[in-house]
């Protein structure tokens, strides 16, 4: 190989590793880019797993809530039923005892 030969093909490689070290550092940027997408999943990971946890709370608490009402409407039934079954009887063993 001549001396021009060998300037050409120094030339050459010069271009490339210009073009690979322009490449790398797009690469290195795409990459931190990567890594920083990766931290926020991770962290959306976490906080989904916490709503849900939370979620399944308040529907628990919500079943209790609503259900309280309705175990309230069936004492009162049950006391108006009794009262009145109680008045009733007593109605009955009044006239039956006269």
């Amino acid at each position: 190989m001549t001396n021009e030969e060998i300037s050409r093909a120094m030339a050459g490689m010069d271009s490339r590793a210009k073009s690979n070290t322009h490449r790398l550092d797009k690469l290195e940027a795409r990459q931190d880019n990567l890594d920083t997408l990766v931290t926020v999943v991770s962290n959306l990971r976490k906080d989904l797993e916490y709503t849900t946890k939370a979620v399944g709370e308040i529907q628990s608490d919500l079943k209790l809530l609503m259900s309280a009402p309705r175990e309230r409407w069936e004492t009162v039934l049950s006391v108006l039923i009794t009262a009145s079954l109680s008045g009733i009887v007593g109605a009955v063993l009044a006239l039956i005892l006269r």
